[in-house]
């Protein structure tokens, strides 16, 4: 919740400068980079409705542009309605939220004395506004002739000023949820009559440690808004570290639990802490509201030890209004009086899982059909095993773990070589050879059972899978790619070969088709043509059936068919013969890679726009979105893991020798991936059947073959004498469609592409290079007194920033804002509630002055942590400012006086801290302790604790202190 304070200073507040700095206004011209033909398509790329929006201020929280800034709301309200007014400072045409909801719409809203349409947008009521200064106005009228309790406002907005019923409201009160209230929950009337409440409350036991307790309240509120007292929350001893509440409430010394309520639904949530683990806990009977009856669930952490529950029936999660997130836990039923009792069996887990690991393997089969290069990737957790371990007939070459190159060791003479690995998750890549019968695959390599593992077999050009076994997949073979359909239509080809000219055709049929027909660009539906076509004409001829014209337009037919298939089947035979000899010529986009390295993944062709010029392109150095998109090979090198430096070695001996391995191809041309599902363990394998470029070249000239005997037989036609015209036009067909097959890729395009147009935008969007450090506060300067907090900032800002400034997240806010020496209303909240002011590049006096509530303590954080704090306070104690330290959040203590005035606001004061210890013990080269420490507690509050640590440390962080034996740090707001 957070709390505005006007008090005084709205009277004396100087005249506001609603405009935004002139830096915002200016139009940015094209960057020079960007080639002519490209210019005119910025405003397709920059946005939908085809506005530049770079010159607004960068959100460095979010990396959105702030296009729109929210000068003071201004409410005047009352029993029957009321108005408001606004101005808005938009620098691109966007929705602007207004105040209100579906149920309390605005009504008569006008920029100006332009009447404007209000309509809904993401879920409130909004307007469209172009770019420019704007003032809207508008009006409330309620459907019940009553103020309503609150009133939705733009979340955005960052300045209010409320007057209820004619008077101004020193104190506004805005929740977190964007609702700033109308009426005092605590000055409510004295009637009575219709109020009701009903409370269920919902225990969630998590044996952490320490024992951690979280108490669920659903409320159900009818009638006035106003206070209630609940509890005590806690049970026994457990000490309260967390208050998670959407209303204003407050968790006093005692336990009793002060809401300030509404109607409506609402679940609070508080966190309790117990230091005995076995400690028993007792319900005891709390006054109403509070229920008679509870429902406890217990979270079990076998991984620290296990206990039984007993004490508590037992109930059916489903039977009860347990949240979603805890139906599968066990669920207990206490009403007064009745104790659960959680009694220790056993420390630690001593059948901890087993191992989760799953391998991704790359194979490279060598030219020669030798052995294969070897690539694995192991993942997952460890839970029992900590060495890997290879088998006889992986020869390992190098290891990394998690990036780190690491020595292969064995244990003994004899025993297999692995190396050290550490519990937990697992990233180990791997290299090395796998020496064996080719056709013998193992499914691993490892002495280790995977829960699942997956080979991409790389083959060689001239290599192919004829059939492979002992797999839970169906790989990409040579037996696999036939379908029913092929089949059925190559036995209808045999047949009716067979029943024309005889079962020897037949089988020659029947050969042909099997050796060509999976070849890419077979003729397969021709043969079908062809027979038909032959069936028919020996029909019509014999019988004279059908007339001439029946005849003429059958021999037709055959004559098409022939020509097709003499067409199809001698580029076929060319393709298959050059291919045969020349495998690598079997796909021409991956030879097309060999310029680029043999073996990259992927082959792309920068798209060209038309009319580049080659002094565009000349002029690419200047140009890095052109350089980028015409030299794809500059851009996998730049973005090649190889370049990333070398990480060092903090446990592995200087004077160890890592072995490198003899390294892997990179080359891709034909894959094949292998897959094995559930348990796979060290004695799988799988069978494969190759065929080798020798037998493949066979298969091509056998079948080119036999395929032209299968075609002059079905034509039917004889061989003519040769003559010198006949072997001339044989020569130009030839080398006509010869010359087809080497046809270059064309890369001219009238547009640009897609691709061309994204990285374009995503070149001009990109976040400058300060991200996410384009604003640091050099100086802080505090000044306090008894009623007004002043807080001047100087501010360096590397680029045009929405920079965040203290105040929106806590019990304070500023009123007035000074921005080198002009005061500024043109304020937002980000996502995050956290106050943000538009500043241009350079360097910014900014001064914040707000009312300070009549609270004892007083927490402000810092979204920023200045370099130099200076304070001058009168009647308060500053804490957070110790030395060495970084200053995240300002806690300003009321020093105690005779007539101080009492707490009238209903905000939560520190909680007790919660802070879990962890160590771990690194034992490397040098021994390390690496002491953690985990804030469970609200992160509202600063903490400032000593950490014990072993003898002979030291710190070694910059933003801890060394103090006689003890690091002390001041956490963080979260």
């Amino acid at each position: 919740m957070s709390v505005i304070h006007l008090a005084a200073l709205t009277h004396s507040a100087p005249a506001a400068a609603n405009s935004i700095p002139a830096p915002f206004l200016q139009t940015l011209p094209i960057p020079a980079w960007i080639p002519p033909q490209l210019q005119p398509w910025l405003p397709w790329v920059l946005a939908a409705d085809g506005q530049d929006r770079r010159h607004c201020p960068l959100d460095l929280r979010s990396g959105e542009r702030r296009c729109a800034w929210a000068g003071r709301l201004e409410l005047d309200l009352d029993s029957n309605g009321g108005h408001f007014a606004q101005t808005w400072t938009v620098l691109a045409t966007t929705w602007i939220a207004l105040p209100g909801d579906a149920a309390l719409w605005p009504q008569t809203v006008r920029d100006g004395d332009q009447p404007l349409p209000v309509l809904p947008h993401a879920g409130h009521p909004a307007v469209r506004l172009d770019a420019g200064e704007h003032r809207l106005t508008g009006q409330f009228q309620w459907a019940t002739a009553t103020l309503p309790d609150a009133l939705p406002v733009p979340a955005a907005t960052g300045l209010f000023t409320l007057r209820r019923n004619g008077q101004l409201q020193p104190q506004p009160r805005l929740e977190p949820d964007g609702r700033l209230w109308l009426r005092d929950p605590t000055a409510a009337p004295a009637d009575a009559a219709g109020d009701w409440l009903r409370v269920t409350v919902l225990r969630r036991i998590e044996d952490e440690l320490p024992l951690q307790m979280r108490t669920r309240l659903e409320l159900t509120v009818g009638g006035r808004a106003r206070e209630i007292q609940l509890g005590p929350v806690p049970i026994g001893d457990g000490v309260p570290f967390d208050l998670n509440s959407p209303l204003p409430a407050r968790l006093e010394p005692d336990g009793m639990l002060r809401v300030q309520v509404r109607p409506g639904q609402w679940t609070l949530e508080v966190a309790t802490a117990h230091p005995d683990l076995n400690v028993p806990l007792t319900l005891t009977p709390r006054p109403a509201p509070w229920p008679a009856v509870e429902i406890w669930a217990f979270a079990a952490r076998p991984d620290l030890r296990q206990v039984t529950v007993s004490g508590a029936p037992a109930l059916d999660p489903q039977q009860t209004q347990l949240p979603a997130e805890w139906s599968a836990l066990p669920v207990y039923r206490l009403a007064a009086g009745d104790t659960l009792r959680l009694d220790e069996q056993r420390r630690g887990d001593p059948t901890p899982d087993p191992d989760r690991l799953q391998l991704n393997r790359e194979l490279w089969l060598d030219f020669t059909g030798s052995g294969y290069s070897v690539q694995d990737r192991i993942s997952g957790q460890l839970t029992r095993t900590w060495r890997l371990e290879a088998d006889a007939r992986l020869q390992l070459g190098q290891v990394q773990i998690a990036g780190q190159a690491v020595p292969i060791n064995q244990l003994g003479d004899g025993a297999a070589a692995g190396v050290e690995v550490r519990r937990g998750q697992v990233n180990v890549s791997a290299d090395g050879r796998l020496e064996l019968p080719i056709n013998q695959l193992p499914a691993s390599g490892w002495a280790l059972r995977f829960d699942s593992a997956q080979t991409t077999l790389h083959l060689p050009p001239g290599w192919d899978v004829l059939a492979i076994s002992g797999v839970d997949n169906v790989p990409n073979t040579w037996l696999t790619r036939w379908t029913l359909l092929d089949l059925f239509l190559l036995l209808i080809v045999v047949i009716g070969a067979a029943r024309l000219w005889g079962a020897s055709w037949g089988a020659v049929a029947l050969l042909a088709l099997v050796l060509t027909w999976q070849a890419p660009d077979a003729p397969q539906q021709v043969w079908l043509h062809l027979l038909a076509a032959t069936a028919l004409r020996r029909a019509v001829l014999t019988a004279a059936f059908g007339g001439r014209w029946v005849q003429q337009v059958v021999t037709g037919y055959w004559r098409g068919s022939v020509l097709a298939l003499l067409l199809i089947g001698l580029s076929f035979v060319i393709t298959q013969v050059r291919t045969g000899i020349y495998p690598q010529l079997a796909h021409p986009a991956a030879l097309a890679r060999a310029g680029d390295g043999f073996g990259n993944a992927e082959v792309q062709f920068a798209p060209q726009v038309s009319g580049l010029t080659e002094d565009a392109v000349d002029a690419l150095p200047a140009a890095p979105i052109a350089r980028e998109m015409l030299s794809s090979a500059a851009r996998r090198k730049s973005a090649s893991p190889a370049s990333a430096p070398p990480q060092p070695l903090e446990v592995i001996d200087p004077q160890a020798q890592i072995q490198t391995g003899v390294g892997v191809p990179t080359w891709h041309w034909q894959q094949v991936t292998l897959a094995w599902s559930g348990p796979v363990g060290a004695t799988e394998a799988a069978q494969l059947w190759l065929l080798t470029p020798p037998l493949q070249l066979g298969v091509a000239l056998l079948g080119s073959l036999l395929m032209g005997l299968l075609g002059w037989r079905l034509s039917g036609w004889q061989l003519p004498q040769p003559t010198v015209a006949g072997m001339k036009t044989a020569l130009v067909l030839v080398a006509a469609l010869t010359g087809g097959l080497h046809s270059e890729p064309t890369l001219a395009e009238e547009l640009p592409s897609p691709k061309l147009l994204q990285e374009l935008r995503e070149r001009l969007l990109a976040p400058p290079d300060c991200v996410p450090h384009c604003v640091e506060l050099a100086r802080l300067a505090v000044r306090a007194d008894a009623t007004v907090l002043t807080l001047e900032l100087t501010l360096d800002a590397a680029t045009a920033v929405a920079a965040p400034v203290p105040g929106g997240s806590g019990a304070w806010s500023p009123q007035q804002i000074e921005v080198d020496g002009a005061t500024l209303e043109l304020m937002q909240r980000d996502a995050a509630g956290q106050l943000v002011v538009p500043l241009a590049a350079g360097q910014h006096q900014v001064i914040l002055r707000g009312a300070i509530p009549a609270a004892a303590q007083l927490d402000v954080p810092l979204p920023l942590a200045p370099h130099l704090v200076t304070v001058d306070v009168d009647g308060w104690r500053v804490a957070g400012l110790e030395a060495e330290t970084t200053v995240t959040q300002l806690q300003f203590i009321r020093l105690a006086t005779a007539d101080a005035a009492p707490v009238a606001t209903l905000t939560q004061e520190a909680l007790p801290p919660l802070l879990r210890v962890e160590r771990r013990l690194r034992f490397g080269v040098e021994w390390q302790v690496e002491t953690r420490v985990l804030r469970l507690s609200a992160p509202e509050f600063a903490v400032l604790l000593p950490i014990t640590l072993l003898p002979v440390k030291r710190c070694k962080r910059r933003e801890w202190r060394w103090l006689t034996g003890k690091c002390s740090r001041r956490c963080r707001r979260a």
